[in-house]
C-alpha cells in the first residue's frame, strides 16, 4: 500500500481519508460524471456492485460506461473505473463497520483493506481486473459481505447439503454429529483463502491461527453463527501427503473439536497446481488427485477454543 495517507490520523480516519482522496482524484471524479450521466450513482451504484459480485460481470449500462473510459490509458491502466465503485462502496461501509458485530481486530484489518482499495500501488493494480477473483473478492468486502481475520476472510454462509452426499460412508456418522452440534447446516463462518498481497506467496502456521481466533472473536458477538466450515484441497489428506509443510492446516481444528472430510475431487483450475512443481509433476503422473477436505468446527468448540487460549494468555 502506498503511503501517501497521513499517518498520523487516528486509524478509523486514515481509511476515509484514502478513499476522500481517490475520489477527490481527476480520473475518479470523470468516472463519477460519467456514471451519473448514465444513471449509476449513490444506490445504483451500490446495486451494480452487488450485481458484479452476484454474476461476475458488471450490469450492461455500467459496462458501456466503463469500456468508453478504458479507451483513456490512465484509465484503463488504474482500473479507475471499477475502483471507482469499489471505493465508493467501501466508504460507504466504513460508517457501518462499528455496529458490524466484529472485534475491534477486525474491524482494523476491514480499514486496512478499504486503505488498499483506494490506494494499492502500482505492483497489486491488475488485482482489480473484472472477473477476477480477488477482484470479485473486493467486491464482497465493500459491501461488508466478506470480512477480514488476517491470512484468513470468511464469508457468512453454510454447507450445501448436496455435499453430504459426497461423504464416504465412513465419514458420513462422523460429519452428521458434527453437524447436530452445530445445530444444522447455516449460518456459518465459511473460510476463504486470501491471494497473499506479498512477493513470497506463502501460508503460516502462526497467522492462521490468529485469523481463527479472530473469527472467533467475532462468532461470539454473532450468537446466530453455527461454526466454521470451509472446503479446500488446502484441507485434504491428499495434499497434506504430498506437501508435508502444509501438515498444519487441520491440527487446531482436529485438536479443538473440529472435523475434516473429504468430498469431492477438486477442479484443476482451483489452484493446487499454483506455486508448486511437486504437486504439478505427481498430478501429470497420476500421483495427486485431491479432494476437497470439508471442514465442520461446531460454534461451542470454536468458543471453547477461544475460551482456553484466554484462560492460557497464549500470544496469538
Amino acid at each position: 500500500m502506498s503511503s501517501s495517507v497521513n499517518s498520523s490520523l487516528p486509524p478509523s480516519n486514515q481509511a476515509d481519508r484514502a478513499c476522500a482522496d481517490f475520489l477527490a482524484g481527476a480520473l475518479a471524479r470523470e468516472v463519477g460524471r460519467e456514471l451519473e450521466a448514465a444513471g449509476v450513482s449513490g444506490q445504483a451504484a451500490t446495486g451494480a456492485l452487488r450485481d458484479y459480485h452476484r454474476t461476475h460481470v458488471w450490469p450492461a449500462r455500467v459496462e458501456r460506461v466503463f469500456a468508453n473510459l478504458r479507451g483513456d490509458a490512465r484509465m484503463r491502466e488504474a482500473f479507475a473505473p471499477e475502483r471507482y465503485i469499489l471505493v465508493t462502496a467501501a466508504r460507504a461501509s466504513l460508517g457501518r463497520l462499528a455496529s458490524a458485530r466484529i472485534a475491534p481486530d477486525v474491524q482494523r484489518l476491514m480499514r486496512q483493506e478499504y486503505e488498499f482499495l483506494a490506494d494499492p500501488g502500482e505492483d497489486w493494480l491488475n488485482t482489480f481486473e473484472s472477473g477476477s477473483r480477488t477482484s470479485l473478492a473486493y467486491a464482497e468486502m465493500a459491501l461488508l459481505d466478506r470480512f477480514s481475520a488476517g491470512q484468513l476472510h470468511w464469508v457468512v454462509s453454510g454447507i450445501p447439503r448436496s455435499w453430504m452426499l459426497q461423504l464416504s460412508a465412513r465419514d458420513y456418522p462422523r460429519v452428521l454429529r458434527s453437524l447436530w452440534r452445530m445445530g444444522g447446516f447455516h449460518p456459518c463462518f465459511f473460510i476463504h483463502i486470501v491471494p497473499p498481497r506479498s512477493y513470497l506467496p506463502i501460508l503460516l502456521e502462526r497467522e492462521s491461527t490468529r485469523s481463527y481466533y479472530r473469527m472467533a472473536e467475532c462468532m461470539e458477538l454473532q450468537p446466530e453463527i453455527r461454526g466454521i466450515v470451509t472446503a479446500s484441497w488446502l484441507n485434504s489428506d491428499d495434499t497434506l501427503r504430498v506437501s508435508p509443510h502444509l501438515r498444519w492446516m487441520n491440527k487446531v481444528i482436529l485438536e479443538n473439536g473440529g472435523t475434516v472430510s473429504p468430498i469431492g475431487y477438486t477442479p484443476p483450475d482451483a489452484g493446487f497446481l499454483v506455486g508448486s512443481p511437486e504437486r504439478q509433476r505427481l498430478y501429470e503422473a497420476g500421483e495427486y488427485r485431491p479432494r476437497d477436505g470439508l471442514v465442520v468446527w461446531p460454534r461451542r468448540a470454536v468458543l471453547q477454543w477461544l475460551a482456553r487460549c484466554r484462560a492460557a494468555k497464549q500470544p496469538i
